[in-house]
């Protein structure tokens, strides 16, 4: 599979199994003895940064797998702002989002 099978597979397994569900994927993602990932575009440390990020948040607010990536990115690229409409960036501390569409 490749990194954006794995991504929705993180999100699904984190939403549903929680902190089991983050260890399963630790496991996958180090062994690949049931899964063989293909990382064509991101690395197997940038998947594993994604899966943390996805673990941080996941429980806890509305975002999910592709949200965890735009995280990762924003993080590794030293930024601070994002625009977006989707509200669950707005929770996030030390981010500042501007909204494109806001009727304010």
């Amino acid at each position: 599979v490749n990194e954006f099978v794995m991504i929705e597979l993180m999100h699904m397994l984190i939403k549903r199994r929680g902190k089991n569900g983050y260890k399963m994927i630790q496991q996958i993602l180090e062994k690949q003895t049931i899964i063989k990932v293909k990382f064509d575009i991101v690395t197997k440390d940038q998947l594993l940064g994604i899966l943390n990020k996805l673990n941080s948040f996941g429980h806890t607010t509305s975002i999910g797998g592709r949200d965890a990536s735009i995280l990762f990115s924003i993080e590794k690229h030293k930024g601070t702002e994002l625009i977006s409409n989707d509200k669950a960036f707005t929770k996030i501390n030390g981010l500042v989002t501007h909204n494109p569409i806001s009727e304010n």
